[in-house]
């Protein structure tokens, strides 16, 4: 019984064989391309609800044609922001060396190139994501540093 039956010649058989391994990779392409389809739109859904703020570059743009904007205001970073700084940025990441955040905020000069729009975006605005865990920080915090930044950082 099992010898029995039309012989199949291999040349016969590879045709359809392929073809229909052909129609095969079609409809997994076809699959896979609706898999990167749906996966690009849920990254890009999931994006738009990630809290953080831009990255500007350009920090200092204005260098040192800055026009303080409230002269009336005193807010200087000896006066003011080296607190705030140090509370909420060197406490645990903005310190320098291996600590988690970039750049080392312990000193007036060390935070000075990061006082542009930078700074605003990421901890002044109200959607910034700076502090970390914190932020954004208080309304009446973030007007005073942005009057600092806008006087254009005085140290004094």
């Amino acid at each position: 019984m099992y010898g029995s039956g039309p012989t199949l010649k291999p040349e016969l058989c590879i045709w359809p064989s392929s073809a229909l391994a052909t129609g095969f990779a079609e409809i997994e392409i076809s699959k896979l391309m609706y898999k990167i389809i749906f996966l690009l739109i849920g990254l890009n859904s999931f994006q738009g609800c990630i809290k953080t703020a831009p990255e500007i570059s350009g920090d200092q743009e204005e260098g040192n044609n800055c026009t303080p904007q409230f002269p009336d205001k005193q807010v200087s970073y000896e006066n003011y922001a080296k607190n705030i700084i140090n509370r909420y940025c060197t406490e645990s990441c903005h310190r320098g060396g291996n600590t988690p955040g970039t750049g080392n905020f312990t000193t007036y000069r060390g935070i000075k190139p990061y006082t542009g729009s930078t700074f605003y975006y990421r901890v002044i605005q109200d959607n910034a994501d700076m502090p970390q865990d914190n932020a954004p920080l208080p309304r009446n915090i973030r007007d005073s540093l942005n009057i600092w930044i806008k006087n254009c950082a005085p140290q004094n």
